[in-house]
């Protein structure tokens, strides 16, 4: 309200207007009326008397209205503050509330009153704001409800400063009429400050109770009435009682992400203590259209012709904390203001048809039931808003309403409405983080198909199904409600499938990740095992879960039949044309379990027998040679599965070994040898020497056929208690050698062994060795054939001083035959002993030697062939000594009696003459 007058000018107008007022309602200045006559008084009495008269109806009406009314006249200030213009306000548009013992201070820093609004506030029924715009106080009382608690208001702003006064006696004329008061103080120039002198007469407990209401709409006014203002920004509210001053400020802000901020802070003036909150809120607008009348407004013809009333703006705000949580508390529904609480966690504000207290709205009105279908479709709104935030989008559900806790049937059904838009919206986040879903075309993630990191056992199905894991379990349980369901069994069932049919299937890779192979499997078996529909158990036959060593994956309803890949505790050899399961597959219990439960079984051990020896039968005269492994898996197993008292040899014969060069040969047929470190056996003694001292001791080796060295890892244990060891089972039942053979096995004419001419020629040291250690086993064949007899008598051996002499021409080194042989020779000269690695007595003589004296010749007693082999011994020394005469003298003399001792001359004499013509020293 601004002129080119003089502050002077100013204010006397406003006197002026303050008084043109008053004389409207047939108020007189006590200085005028003093100046009447009795006349004059009577007649303006009378004009007075009339227009009152015509005025006393509503006056009537109005002052019962406000001692009748449950009218919050806090609000009803708090309303008009909002109507207020604040164009020249300084910082923030405010209103304060400061209450004392019998005061009520009200400022605003709006415009200032003009003539249209005092006009307003000194009339019945009027207000200078819209109809439409919804910012009213309550019909018929508005303003006036500040005399519910005042006896007195004295209003300041700008050039005027009147008061109105009106005891509960009083006709009610005080309420309509201002009266001119000089101010006390001069305010700022956009200013407004309303004094409520409170009541004070009257009934003491009527006052008390009166002053309790006031203070509590003052505690209870909350600073989220901020959020529905379009113009106000702070509420100040000070308590000054009882030597104690409380100051509460409500402050709305703008934060940088579009929310709206409301900051508390309290100060207690006598402690200097300060306490501060805030609330962020998320709000909602949405415009709704077609709505009906407002029966408490009169509306122009104007307005009713553009049907301004049919559109109203429904503004939901969400309470947050500062991290950006819902926060669940019952919040109010505002027309404008706090009207009641309906169970929502969030705040409902719009343009109602409210009852005349504004504590609740009519539930039938058509206009109502058309905001509340309104309200349904901002929530959907703000909850496609909450989507787009990082955490609001997994925790806005919380501000879902719940049926139990609303106070109406009215708000039911807006409970109903949502729920059903919820559903049919999608608003929930896919755990890809992909577009929104419908909640129904989600499912949670049981406990059961997660891993140890919650991840889903298996990917997802397209389109995927799994709800993300960001929404909290408070969150779910409420999208339960709502159609959420937990993933079912066929859907899992449908993942297993399409990771199977995957090129990158987790099943078929991830063949170390047990926990994967585990649950899937006992997941599988129990939804097999439990399930009432023979469909889902069609689903888990047809899945190509069985995995085999060939590498395909078939399913239970293959045509091929299928194995476990063990028998009896025995692993089935491979290469035996049985479909069977890869076995890390089949030792899994979950796993074999689910095997077990599709109809897998184990194969019997004859049959794995039969099929071994007929494979072995089929594939002697194949091309192209089978791996290793397979010979030597299947020779394992025909061992771990023999029984003495049933299996003989039958069949053996016919099974394929492989020898060290990695050629398949049966052992009836060629000799294969089982290699040992018995210097004796055959690897010790046919292996290639080489010495780079001494070229006497090198051996070209001898090559001859071992068994793979493969059999012997991992020998198998016997299979009972009287069983052969495997190395004897070898020998014993599949024909394996220990010994070399001392006879070749096929030639014509018979002949010793290449292997035992190698010995002879090449590892002579060993030789003599070599003849007992293999004579046991090999030697009656020599025995019965005096050719082959011959032909080892006449065999080159190793003897003492390195000589090398028919074996039949040699002679043990027993003790006394070498005592006797040092007796003659001295030292001097080496006789035909046998060169051993070891010293020999008589005794050892039945055991080990029999058969070298027997059958091959060799000499064991001081016959006269030994004592002539002693003189020929003495041809080889050189310039003999009279001692070695002697000796010689003495040598005759054995040998002559040794003649005279044998029963046939003529043969003893040939064998003396023989000796003599080549040994006479």
């Amino acid at each position: 309200m601004e002129s080119d007058d003089t502050p002077q000018s100013e204010s006397d107008r406003a006197r002026d207007f303050i008084a043109k007022l008053s004389s409207k309602n047939g108020f007189v200045d006590k200085e005028y009326w003093d100046e009447l006559s009795e006349a004059g008084r009577d007649k303006f009495q009378n004009a007075i008397g009339s227009l009152q008269s015509t005025l006393e109806p509503a006056i009537k009406a109005l002052a019962q209205s406000l001692y009748s009314s449950t009218a919050r006249f806090v609000f009803e200030l708090l309303q008009n503050a909002e109507d207020n213009s604040f164009v020249y306000a300084e910082g923030r548009p405010y209103i304060s509330f400061h209450l004392s013992k019998d005061q009520l201070v009200i400022e605003c820093n709006e415009d200032g009153f003009t003539p249209a609004n005092l006009e307003a506030i000194c009339s019945i029924g009027q207000s200078s704001k819209l109809a439409t715009k919804g910012y009213i106080g309550e019909k018929g009382i508005g303003f006036k409800s500040v005399f519910m608690a005042a006896w007195k208001v004295h209003i300041q702003s700008g050039p005027y400063s009147f008061y109105f006064k009106h005891l509960p006696s009083d006709s009610g004329m005080g309420m309509i009429t201002p009266v001119w008061q000089e101010p006390t103080e001069e305010l700022p120039r956009h200013m407004t400050r309303m004094t409520l002198d409170l009541h004070t007469e009257g009934d003491p407990q009527s006052i008390l109770a009166q002053r309790h209401s006031i203070r509590q709409q003052l505690c209870k006014l909350n600073g989220n009435i901020l959020l529905f203002m379009k113009k106000l920004e702070e509420i100040r509210i000070i308590i000054d009682e009882n030597e104690s001053k409380t100051s509460t400020v409500f402050t709305k802000s703008e934060t940088d992400d579009g929310n709206t901020k409301i900051l508390r802070t309290v100060t207690q003036e006598d402690s200097d203590s300060l306490e501060s909150s805030s609330t962020l809120y998320h709000i909602t607008k949405h415009q709704v259209h077609d709505l009906a009348k407002n029966e408490n407004r009169t509306y122009s013809e104007e307005e009713d012709r553009l049907k301004e009333y049919s559109t109203a703006e429904v503004v939901l705000a969400f309470p947050l904390t500062p991290e950006h949580e819902p926060i669940i508390e019952s919040q109010e529904v505002f027309a404008y203001l706090p009207v009641q609480v309906a169970g929502f966690s969030f705040l409902i504000q719009s343009d109602f048809m409210t009852n005349a207290s504004r504590e609740g709205i009519f539930t039938t009105a058509a206009r109502n039931i058309g905001l509340r279908d309104g309200i349904a479709v901002a929530f959907i709104e703000a909850a496609l808003e909450f989507c787009n935030h990082e955490t609001l989008q997994y925790t806005w559900m919380k501000f879902l309403p719940n049926k139990n806790k609303v106070h109406s049937d009215f708000w039911s059904t807006l409970v109903t409405n949502i729920e059903t838009k919820v559903r049919e919206t999608p608003l929930i986040r896919p755990d890809s983080g992909g577009p929104l879903r419908l909640i129904t075309s989600l499912r949670n993630l049981r406990p059961a198909l997660a891993d140890e990191e919650n991840n889903l056992l298996l990917r997802d199905l397209t389109p995927e199904l799994s709800i993300s894991r960001h929404y909290e379990r408070s969150s779910l349980a409420i999208l339960y409600g709502l159609g959420l369901l937990t993933f079912q069994w066929q859907e899992f069932i449908r993942m297993v499938d399409q990771d199977l049919q995957s090129s990158d299937s987790w099943i078929k890779f991830r063949v170390s990740d047990g926990s994967l192979q585990t649950r899937v499997a006992n997941l599988l078996q129990d939804y097999y095992t439990n399930t009432k529909w023979s469909q889902t158990r069609s689903m888990i036959e047809r899945l190509p879960i069985i995995p085999l060593q060939d590498g395909r994956w078939l399913a239970a309803t293959s045509e091929e039949k299928v194995f476990f890949p063990d028998t009896a505790g025995l692993t089935v050899p491979e290469d035996l044309g049985f479909n069977l399961i890869e076995s890390s597959a089949a030792s899994q219990s979950e796993r074999r379990k689910l095997f077990e439960i599709l109809g897998i079984k184990s194969l019997n051990v004859s049959t794995v027998r039969e099929q071994i020896f007929q494979r072995h039968i089929e594939s002697y005269w194949q091309v192209g040679g089978r791996k290793i492994k397979f010979y030597e898996q299947q020779l394992k197993f025909l061992y771990s599965t023999h029984d003495n008292s049933i299996h003989g040899r039958d069949g053996y014969p016919k099974v394929i070994l492989i020898n060290d060069s990695g050629q398949r040969l049966r052992a009836p047929e060629c000799d294969v040898y089982l290699p040992d470190d018995n210097p004796l056996g055959p690897r010790e003694l046919l292996k290639p020497i080489v010495c780079n001292d001494d070229c006497s001791k090198e051996a070209p080796g001898f090559k001859v056929d071992f068994i793979h060295e493969m059999y012997l890892q991992d020998v198998p244990q016997p299979p009972q208690k009287n069983s052969l060891a495997w190395r004897d089972w070898l020998v014993q039942v599949m024909g394996v050698r220990r010994l070399l053979r001392l006879v070749n096995k096929y030639s014509s004419p018979t002949d010793l062994s290449q292997a035992c001419y190698y010995v002879a020629e090449h590892r002579p040291e060993k030789f003599l060795a070599f003849l007992v250690h293999h004579w046991p086993k090999e030697g009656f064949i020599i025995n019965f054939n005096t050719e082959l007899q011959q032909k080892l008598r006449k065999i080159k051996v190793l003897c003492q001083g390195g000589q090398m002499i028919e074996l039949e021409e040699t002679f043990l080194p027993y003790p006394d035959l070498l005592s006797l042989s040092e007796r003659f020779l001295a030292g001097k000269a080496d006789f035909q002993f046998l060169q051993l690695e070891q010293p020999i007595e008589r005794k050892d003589y039945a055991r080990d030697w029999t058969f070298l004296t027997g059958s091959l010749g060799i000499k064991s007693t001081d016959t006269l062939v030994f004592y002539l082999g002693i003189l020929f011994a003495f041809s080889t020394v050189q310039s003999l000594t009279e001692d070695d005469f002697r000796r010689v003298f003495e040598l005759y003399s054995v040998i002559y009696g040794k003649y005279l001792q044998l029963p046939f001359k003529d043969s003893s004499t040939q064998i003396i003459q023989s000796a003599m013509s080549h040994s006479h020293p």
